[in-house]
């Protein structure tokens, strides 16, 4: 009898073990967790920061961005439209290949465009910088493509 009781109450544990289990791996799998990578401050601040810009080197470099806010958002606009007439093609029953090549070699160069865009931003930004300041802005420099990478987009489970 005492064996009995002994198996009765393991066996017991064991569901009470097993049904815990369970709704903590259903219940607490859909807690969102924060993403790793948490910027605290805009790229904006974080440049202001790091090179430890004055009053007078924030008021050129707020010249500075809203240049190179409408140039990009100009590049960008062109971009839509190409990838508009682009995708125009694919409702015709017969495409023309070239015009089809053309729009993307057009599209091609409008992104050449933009990274040419991006480069002397940073070329006229470190032309704001005193000699003091060239240190941190090499520092800079190889932390960028990080500053302005997109968020890591979420895994799926």
């Amino acid at each position: 009898m005492e064996k009995t009781k002994l198996l009765t109450l393991l066996v017991i544990c064991l569901v009470i073990l097993n049904i815990g289990l369970l709704a903590y791996l259903f219940l607490g799998s859909r807690k969102t967790h924060p993403p790793k990578r948490v910027m605290k401050s805009s790229p904006k601040e974080i440049i202001i920061e790091k090179l430890n810009f004055n009053a007078k080197q924030i008021a050129n470099y707020e010249e500075l961005i809203k240049d190179h806010r409408a140039k990009i958002s100009a590049t960008e606009k062109q971009n839509k439209e190409l990838k508009n007439s682009l995708y125009q093609f694919l409702l015709k029953s017969s495409e023309n290949k070239s015009i089809v090549d053309s729009i993307v070699n057009l599209l091609g160069e409008n992104q050449k465009l933009i990274e040419n865009i991006h480069f002397n931003h940073f070329a006229d930004i470190k032309k704001l910088c005193e000699p003091d300041q060239m240190e941190s802005f090499g520092e800079l420099a190889t932390e960028l493509s990080g500053i302005f990478a997109p968020p890591p987009m979420p895994r799926k489970k």
